[in-house]
């Protein structure tokens, strides 16, 4: 089944995603998990090391690929809602097993906290990405 996509439309509702994504991701890694991060050096980088031409790529590549199969799926109901059930799915199969899979190889009690909140993110992040597409993305 072929889908039409509206290139246009595609455009401004990615730059919609990018202009809320890497705020998030920002205020997330930078200030949210700063605690978590200063105390584990050995691991993470903290405050002004953080590289923010990584989180700003890793946010449009997240935009640009939930974009793309959101519109290339026809296993969603259209709207708000649709788009919000479909970011939850994506949040299922990606990052539940993903933080699993950390959960498994992690043996660092102090970085068990950390991937709670990532996991966290992963949802939180989809969700809105979800109702963003589901609002602002018609076929």
């Amino acid at each position: 089944m072929k889908f039409e996509v509206n290139f246009k439309r595609f455009f401004l509702v990615f730059i919609l995603l990018a202009f809320i994504l890497v705020p998030l991701q920002f205020f997330f890694h930078k200030a949210y998990m700063y605690s978590y991060y200063v105390r584990l050096p050995e691991w993470f980088m903290a405050g002004d090391n953080i590289q923010i031409r990584f989180l700003i790529l890793a946010a449009l590549v997240q935009a640009f690929l939930f974009l793309t199969l959101y519109t290339q799926s026809s296993s969603h109901f259209p709207g708000l809602k649709g788009g919000m059930i479909f970011g939850l799915g994506i949040a299922l199969l990606v990052f539940l097993p993903l933080s699993l899979y950390q959960m498994a190889v992690v043996e660092v009690n102090d970085l068990r906290p950390i991937l709670g909140q990532w996991l966290n993110l992963g949802f939180i992040s989809n969700l809105i990405l979800g109702a963003v597409c589901g609002t602002f993305y018609k076929r």
